[in-house]
C-alpha cells in the first residue's frame, strides 16, 4: 500500500514546499512531524537541503548524514 501523501506541517512557506515535492517520490526520503519539528530520513542532497532552507526561512534547518530536521519555531519571548 502506498503511504499517505505527506503535507508539511510548517505553516510559513516561501513558495512551494521543496520537502513535499521530495517526499512525493516513492523512492525518495520519508518525512514525519515530531513535536513541532519535521524529521526527514533517506538519501539527502545538499541541493535538497538548500531548497528546504529557502522555502522555510523562519526555521532552523539542519542536515546530518541521512537526517534533515526542520526545527520548531522559537516560542515568542524565548
Amino acid at each position: 500500500m502506498k503511504p499517505a501523501r505527506f503535507l508539511c506541517p510548517v505553516p510559513d512557506h516561501h513558495g512551494t514546499c521543496a520537502l513535499e515535492a521530495a517526499v512525493a517520490d516513492p523512492a525518495g526520503p520519508r518525512a514525519e512531524p515530531v513535536d513541532g519539528a519535521v524529521v526527514v530520513r533517506g538519501t539527502l542532497t545538499d541541493t535538497l537541503f538548500t531548497a528546504v532552507r529557502v522555502c522555510h526561512p523562519t526555521r532552523y534547518v539542519t542536515l546530518d548524514d541521512d537526517t534533515l530536521v526542520i526545527w520548531p519555531a522559537p516560542r515568542p519571548g524565548t
